[in-house]
């Protein structure tokens, strides 16, 4: 296991930092959310210690697509789903869960109507 932090943001705002165990000797890589629409990447995950970056093709919320590739499981529609532990846990920062909280209910509201 490789043990590392992640730090969220959403359109340069800090959202807090999460622990994580990497399985076996996987390299520790930032991910970059990079709108097609506007071209802004509105959503970074700061992995310390990372070296790469990957970038995720993802409408921002402002030219948000809603489809199937936002959701991971029918209980996580969030904007950073993809990330390696989908699941919210505990040691999230509250302002990552309630940013993740009100989008998950605005993406289903907008798939309901």
């Amino acid at each position: 296991m490789t043990s590392t932090t992640h730090s969220f943001f959403l359109d340069g705002q800090y959202l807090g930092t999460v622990p994580v165990e990497l399985p076996g000797e996987m390299p520790i890589r930032s991910l970059a959310y990079f709108c097609p629409g506007c071209g802004n990447i509105w959503g970074r995950i700061n992995a310390a210690g990372g070296r790469a970056w990957n970038m995720q093709y993802r409408p921002c919320l402002s030219c948000g697509d809603i489809s199937a590739d936002w959701m991971i499981s029918p209980l996580y529609i969030g904007c950073f789903s993809g990330y390696q532990s989908n699941l919210p846990t505990k040691d999230w920062p509250l302002p990552l869960l309630r940013h993740e909280l009100l989008q998950t209910i605005t993406n289903l509201l907008r798939e309901s109507s």
